[in-house]
This record gives C-alpha cells, structure tokens and sequence, in this order.
C-alpha cells in the first residue's frame, strides 16, 4: 500500500519542474518579442513578405502538431501528436515516460504503471491516493472507455498552483496512471488532445 503515495509525488514533482520551465521560457519569450519590436521600429523599409512568411510558418507548425505517432507503454499502445517531446527521467523505481507538450506554457503529459496490492480496486486506488495528496478537487468521477474501467480527477495542486488532469485505469493487478498538467489558464488549449490520447488507449 505504501507504494501507492510514490505516483502522485512524483506527478506533483513534475509539475513544480514544469512551472519552473515555463517561467524560464515566458522569460525568453519577452525578452525576443521586445528585440523583434525595436527591431521592427528602427528598419525604414520592412520587408512586404513578413506575413506570408509568418503564415507559412503557422502551417508547418499546424502540420507537425497534428501528425499522431503510436507509442508503446508497458502492455499497452496509444496515440499521441508527434510533436511531443519526451524528457530524461532517470529511474523512478516503477515505469513512467514524460513528455514536455508545449514548452512555451510549460504544460505535460505523463503516465506510470504502479504495482498494486492483489485484489486492490480502482475505487479503493483512487480513494487512497487522493486522499493524501493536499490537491484541492474539482471533479473525480468514473466512466468506461471500450474495454477499461476509468477514473479521472481533475484537481489543482496548490503548490505549484498547476491544473491536472489525472486518468486512471487497473491492468493485470498494475494502476496506469495518465497526468495532463498546466497552468489554469493554458489547461483548455491541449486538453482535448489529452482525452483523445487516453481515448486511444489498447491493450497489447
């Protein structure tokens, strides 16, 4: 039972760091959007293609993000965009993979597959775990989803002042857990991406 506190700690501990990694960036953002303007202020005759450039740009982006890659996780596979960028983790003594989604507002995705005590349930997981986290809770509800049992508790971490969504279903006596973060005013923006990906959830 002790175990299953471990998920949750490392999910909160994620989050901080990608706070911390949007702050970085939002910084880096200004300070290149400022540059660009006095740029722009001082040139006599700017260039008459910028917008068709800039619209060129937003179609490559748009493309790349759109493409859906499958990944493989354990005895499980998934859909995700391809634009995803997994991040080193280091062992964290059960399975897990991170990916940063948009670096710019430092929003994540990441799954675990914590073992479980036999015959431990989905309700008695979620109970447990929630229950110990210091989250406050907006929603914690089940649904079925094809062939899984789920939950989904969407809370907001205090600490790093971060929304999450948290998926969760019970495979061959093992919690697959499913975190989407963000900060609240950038939760909306790949949330439905985050619902297809669990939607696209199958087991190998």
């Amino acid at each position: 039972m002790k175990n299953k506190l471990l998920v949750l700690a490392i999910l909160s501990l994620f989050s901080i760091i990608f706070a911390g990694c949007s702050g970085d960036n939002e910084k880096t953002a200004a300070n290149q959007e400022k540059h660009s303007v006095e740029k722009a202020t001082k040139s006599e005759k700017p260039e008459d293609n910028s917008s068709a450039t800039t619209e060129a740009e937003k179609v490559d982006t748009t493309a790349a993000e759109s493409k859906i890659t499958e990944q493989t996780f354990e005895k499980i596979t998934f859909n995700m965009p391809e634009s995803y960028q997994q991040l080193e983790i280091g062992d964290q003594g059960m399975p897990a993979v991170v990916y940063m989604i948009d670096a710019n507002v430092g929003n994540s995705f990441n799954i675990v597959a914590e073992k479980l005590p036999d015959g431990m349930s989905l309700d008695q997981y979620i109970q447990a775990a929630t229950a110990q986290t210091g989250f406050d809770y907006i929603s914690n509800q089940n649904y079925t989803e094809g062939e899984l049992n789920w939950n989904e508790a969407v809370s907001i971490n205090p600490k790093s002042m971060q929304k999450m969504s948290q998926r969760t279903f019970i495979l061959d006596g093992a919690a697959y857990v499913f975190t989407y973060a963000a900060v609240p005013d950038a939760f909306d923006k790949k949330y439905a991406e985050f619902v297809d990906l669990t939607k696209s959830v199958k087991v190998n």
